[in-house]
């Protein structure tokens, strides 16, 4: 499991700071821009918090993955010299926010199954 959050936000790290042909590659830009961005951050808030273990870690988990999407799209100002794109960082935080409650729900109810 370990592996594979520490695989999860390498990813969003490396395709931040792509050179522009890995990019296109995965789509990264055009019409799949926003999924790619929703999708990233919505699969490793899941990574991250589909067992629940109380209100503190999940702050702590959310506000961390906040700030990598502040952090990969300051990244990618300093790379490619564009405009900071907050509606990035929305997505991203989207995101976040989507798979926290999926894995929050997966987890309670596997925990009330469990009752």
């Amino acid at each position: 499991m370990r592996f594979a959050l520490f695989a999860s936000v390498l990813s969003i790290v490396l395709i931040s700071v792509a050179p522009i042909e890995v990019k296109d590659l995965f789509h990264t830009r055009g019409h799949l821009h926003d999924l790619g961005h929703f999708a990233a951050f919505f699969a490793t808030a899941i990574l991250f918090c589909w067992k629940y273990r109380g209100i503190r870690r999940t702050i702590a988990v959310c506000s961390g993955l906040f700030l990598l999407a502040i952090a990969s799209e300051a990244l990618e100002v300093a790379i490619y010299h564009h405009q900071f794109e907050w509606t990035d960082v929305a997505v991203d935080s989207a995101g976040v926010i989507g798979g926290w409650l999926l894995g929050w729900a997966v987890g309670f109810l596997s925990r009330a199954e469990a009752l």
